[in-house]
């Protein structure tokens, strides 16, 4: 899907549909994901609402107010909104965070290390994102410029993200975690390039 979704974006012939296709994408990607979730109990379900939610209402906040991260519209590549902000970016939050913080456990690092680390690699995620992101129309910026206040807020938001789940003990390593978060890099790399060609 990912090497589809490179090949369809950069094509002035299927771009519309490509873009169409990147809701149906972030739920197949994240239904695989969890599919190799262990163990699937109530607490994690609790976990799993907590960090959707904290991540969709971050972004409700910050469409609203510009506070949390800058002057920014959703656009409609993802699909059904409430208060001007698609459901699905707090299943996006859930899967970017998720699966960062499951591959940290290979590394068993301590607390607060594991939370620092995974707060810089959502950073460095985001700076591949936007510049997708607003040439797809997901999302745009006045000006069409990122602000740092949005690095910032991201950081922010991400760091309550990962203590939330650092209060989830029981999570045992998801063998597509690691898959799922350097296709992520990988996919928002490549399309940079292209921009930039």
């Amino acid at each position: 899907m990912y090497f589809a979704g490179i090949i369809g974006l950069n094509a002035s012939g299927s771009r519309e549909v490509f873009i169409s296709l990147i809701p149906f994408n972030l739920l197949v990607t994240s239904a695989i994901l969890f599919s190799f979730h262990k163990p699937w109990n109530h607490r994690f379900a609790m976990v799993f609402l907590a960090v959707a939610l904290t991540g969709w209402i971050a972004e409700w906040i910050g469409t609203s107010t510009g506070l949390l991260f800058g002057d920014y519209q959703y656009g409609e590549a993802l699909g059904f909104k409430i208060a001007s902000t698609p459901l699905l970016i707090g299943l996006n939050w859930v899967l970017l965070s998720y699966s960062i913080w499951n591959m940290l456990t290979f590394f068993q690092l301590r607390f607060p290390f594991r939370i620092i680390f995974a707060v810089i690699l959502m950073v460095v995620l985001d700076i591949l994102i936007e510049p997708v992101a607003m040439d797809t129309l997901m999302w745009t910026w006045k000006n069409d410029t990122v602000p740092l206040h949005n690095y910032v807020g991201w950081a922010g938001v991400s760091f309550i993200v990962f203590l939330i789940w650092s209060r989830y003990k029981d999570m045992e390593e998801n063998p597509l975690a690691v898959p799922v978060i350097l296709l992520q890099f990988l996919f928002f790399a490549v399309m940079n390039v292209f921009l930039i060609l």
